[in-house]
């Protein structure tokens, strides 16, 4: 998104902020960073909260339609109208969002970092794909992989699924934030960023039009490591096949799967608290991601304590794909109040991994470095509901989930829009 365009966004907030309704059954901020240009993070969150800003009509139709469902038949017509909302508006949102963040911030994102261009057209969502006549998906173009090193080829095509999985990381860190507490629009936001690509997984190679990602992934991967043998890439395919099973080893997953069919869909209550471990002041919650890096699939183990005076989020990470040894740990502070309406926020993470190389080819055994980033972030709140986001980065070269690869300062400066009137 271009600046004009983040700066009109933010005139848009400024308006709609006199007008949004309070609210306290969904986290009470929202971020639109308007700096650094195509990078992962700051993306992932405006779309999130421009989806957040489109699902706000649901709190007007709730005001203006209320509807008790105190007999069978009431709650048999309320059930019908929660599913064809969620197929005719809240799908349409959540997968269209999340396409946008594969093909703008992920594949998009890589490639611009690396010095290219790249281009996107976009379908209309499901269902109204099929009523248009649609007879394409969204598209992407960074310039093909022709003339580029493997490990700015492999950057690039694992970019799309790597945002959609820090998109559901983002959607589970608002939802700790706000004390477990998980609006129906995120789930459903949640499970469509984690099946991306799911026929690619399942069945690599063959000729799914909407898992092309995944084949192209593994031939890259297999030519990377130098694994030219049938045998050795049948091993790789494998090996990820396997590794993809630890996508749903994902309690968010499953939690927000019930939670949208039974509390949602069945009974009619928009959120869900999810179940929390009490260890003296600290509430804990256990995450677990998926990721495919430039060096095979790659697992996070994400383990969230809440207390009164910030969030913290403790993660491990490691590879699985046999072919390099990877692996990471980090820490991640939220929410931390230093004086009214003012909260700040730190992270680092330390990792271990082969050097990245974008000018290289055919160099297929590489030293494993150390490497290291770390991170200060604030939001002022100026007035009512709105405020300032700011985040300041440093890292060394190397691959981290949602950073930029190269070394160096990065980061970004936004607006804030608070959902509730708390302080």
């Amino acid at each position: 998104m271009r600046s004009e365009r983040r700066v009109a966004l933010a005139l848009f907030l400024f308006a709609a902020a006199a007008v949004l309704p309070a609210r306290a059954d969904t986290p009470p901020l929202m971020v639109i960073p308007i700096g650094q240009g195509h990078a992962m993070e700051s993306n992932v969150r405006t779309t999130h909260s421009i989806a957040a800003l489109f699902s706000l009509y649901d709190d007007a139709f709730q005001r203006a339609f209320p509807f008790v469902e105190d007999t069978r038949a009431r709650r048999l017509l309320g059930m019908t109208g929660r599913i064809a909302k969620l197929l005719l508006i809240d799908l349409p949102i959540a997968e269209f969002s999340e396409t946008l963040i594969h093909e703008a911030y992920g594949h998009g994102a890589r490639a611009i970092q690396l010095g290219l261009s790249s281009e996107f057209d976009f379908s209309m969502p499901f269902p109204y794909d099929f009523v248009i006549g649609s007879s394409y998906g969204p598209f992407g173009s960074y310039g093909g992989t022709e003339g580029r090193t493997p490990d700015e080829n492999l950057s690039i095509i694992a970019g799309g699924n790597e945002a959609n999985y820090y998109s559901a990381y983002w959607t589970e860190v608002d939802t700790m934030r706000a004390g477990g507490l998980v609006h129906y629009r995120q789930m459903v936001a949640y499970i469509a960023a984690k099946v991306v690509n799911l026929p690619g997984y399942l069945a690599p190679g063959s000729q799914f039009d909407f898992g092309a990602d995944i084949p192209e992934y593994l031939t890259l991967l297999e030519d990377r490591f130098n694994q030219w043998r049938p045998a050795d890439r049948a091993a790789v395919k494998t090996r990820l096949q396997y590794g993809y099973i630890g996508n749903f080893l994902d309690p968010m997953f499953w939690l927000s799967t019930y939670h949208l069919f039974s509390t949602y869909l069945y009974r009619g209550q928009r959120t869900a608290q999810l179940p929390l471990v009490s260890l003296g002041g600290v509430r804990l919650f256990p995450g677990t991601r998926f990721n495919i890096s430039p060096f095979g699939a790659e697992h996070y183990l994400d383990v969230f304590a809440l207390h009164p005076r910030g969030t913290l989020v403790v993660t491990g990470r490691f590879g699985s794909s046999g072919l390099a040894t990877s692996w990471g740990v980090g820490a991640r502070l939220f929410d931390v109040r230093l004086t009214r309406g003012l909260t700040a926020g730190a992270e680092v993470e330390l990792w271990r991994q082969p050097v990245v190389l974008e000018a290289q080819r055919y160099l297929f055994d590489r030293a494993e470095l150390f490497g290291v980033s770390a991170s200060i972030e604030g939001d002022w709140r100026l007035w009512w509901r709105l405020g300032v986001v700011g985040r300041i980065s440093w890292k060394t070269r190397g691959y981290a989930m949602g950073e930029p690869l190269a070394d160096g300062m990065f980061g970004y400066l936004g607006v804030s829009l608070a959902l509730d009137d708390s302080h």
